[in-house]
């Protein structure tokens, strides 16, 4: 009855609490970072691979700067200000790849799916512009790294969070845990007299 009572209460908790909880969608973008041929650099094309791993984490980094939601708060006007945007933008450059994955989380799929889109191109323009520098010394083929979009984000079908199935199931063992614990407590800490042998 104790271990029983335990897993209701816990499941029960659980599932007030997860129901309670705002729905939140992801989309994720995918850019892809390459050395443009600047006085024969990507003539070695082992460096040029370099060069772009090189660039690419610290392009993860800064991908939600207010250079990037500023503009892209302004163009939308979905309500949020470039500051809120920021919160929702994360990034990861998976190692040993010139690839950056550009993830929004939102209440609104819709949203979040515009949102990856537009950031995914206000960076490859930004991007461009930051490694400008490079045409201004001497070269007249552009900037050495080129940003491009390969994958837009798609509409997210089910919410990231909260994951229902699996915070219950969570509460489940954790009700079933506390159960027994109470249970051998109670038993341990019992010293009534209920039987003949026990006199």
């Amino acid at each position: 009855a104790t271990v029983l009572a335990a897993v209701v209460l816990v499941v029960a908790g659980t599932a007030v609490f997860v129901w309670s909880q705002t729905a939140k969608y992801e989309a994720t973008a995918q850019l892809f970072v390459s050395a443009n041929d600047t006085g024969g650099l990507a003539a070695n094309l082992q460096s040029a691979a370099q060069f772009s791993q090189d660039r690419v984490q610290s392009y993860a980094d800064i991908i939600n700067s207010p250079q990037i939601t500023g503009p892209v708060a302004s163009r939308l006007n979905v309500g949020l200000s470039a500051k809120q945007i920021s919160k929702e933008v994360s990034a990861d450059a998976p190692l040993n790849t010139v690839l950056v994955n550009l993830h929004v989380t939102d209440t609104s799929a819709k949203r979040a799916q515009r949102l990856a889109n537009a950031i995914a191109d206000q960076f490859s323009n930004y991007a461009a512009f930051l490694e400008a520098s490079a045409g201004k010394n001497g070269s007249d083929n552009g900037p050495p790294v080129k940003v491009s979009v390969v994958r837009s984000a798609a509409l997210p079908t089910s919410p990231v969070s909260p994951k229902k199935a699996l915070d219950l199931s969570l509460g489940l063992l954790a009700g079933l845990v506390l159960g027994i614990a109470a249970a051998v407590l109670r038993d341990t800490l019992d010293n009534t007299v209920k039987t003949p042998d026990d006199v």
